[in-house]
């Protein structure tokens, strides 16, 4: 169950979520995993958990698909 919303999402945001998670992902497998974001400035919560979840699935996605060693993590906020 926290990993469809975890709590931390919560309390810090989607950036330190999304870190959070890529530290799991990188522990439990072994791909490195590099973070990159403009600012972790909040967003309204349902967009959080939506993206968290979009990358939840990303990250699925790797290990199941690509024969990755790095993954680099991009966030850019636009108007």
């Amino acid at each position: 169950m926290a990993n469809l919303r975890p709590v931390g999402l919560d309390e810090y945001g989607l950036i330190p979520a999304i870190r959070w998670y890529a530290r799991s992902f990188s522990s439990r497998t072994g791909i490195s995993v590099q973070v990159h974001a403009d600012d972790d400035e909040r967003l309204a919560v349902s967009v959080e958990t939506e993206l968290f979840r979009i990358a939840q699935e990303a990250f699925t996605n790797i290990l199941k698909y690509a024969d990755a060693d790095l993954v680099k993590v991009f966030f850019k906020r636009r108007n």
